[in-house]
């Protein structure tokens, strides 16, 4: 899946830290993002996060509940179809989502309520790695006063 499991949040710089406005944890084990939520909690209270996860993670039922837990600690989630199926009233609880629909594009929530859909444009898709975190790089970098 391309995590890299050996990545720390204390791997990140002290003079980051104080500045930085938005961390986007993409997808690594439930585990890992609790702690990088954590860290970013204590060492920059100031910035937002947002989370993104892979369904990849549900087949077990401790790791949903990791999951959901992750979520509900956020600014804001990114969410597939299938992610959002299983934790619909935990996104619903945020303040702000993002759930991918593929072709149909996507859904834009405010405290549970869809605020506006976005459709997909029209393309050949080659290869998707990446393509959430394409996503949710583009929503951050257009929308950073969140």
């Amino acid at each position: 899946m391309g995590v890299n499991p050996d990545i720390h949040p204390r791997d990140f710089p002290k003079h980051w830290l104080r500045s930085v406005q938005f961390v986007h944890i993409s997808t690594m084990s439930p585990h890992q993002q609790a702690e990088f939520i954590s860290f970013i909690r204590q060492e920059a209270p100031q910035a937002k996060i947002s989370l993104d996860t892979d369904h990849y993670f549900f087949d077990r039922p401790k790791l949903i509940e990791e999951i959901k837990q992750n979520f509900s600690q956020v600014d804001i989630a990114f969410a597939n179809r299938h992610e959002y199926t299983l934790l619909k009233d935990t996104i619903h609880s945020l303040p702000k989502a993002v759930v991918k629909f593929d072709k149909e594009g996507a859904r834009y929530l405010e405290n549970g309520k869809e605020f506006f859909r976005l459709p997909a444009p029209k393309s050949e898709v080659i290869d998707a790695t990446g393509a959430g975190d394409m996503l949710a790089g583009t929503y951050v970098s257009l929308n950073l006063k969140l």
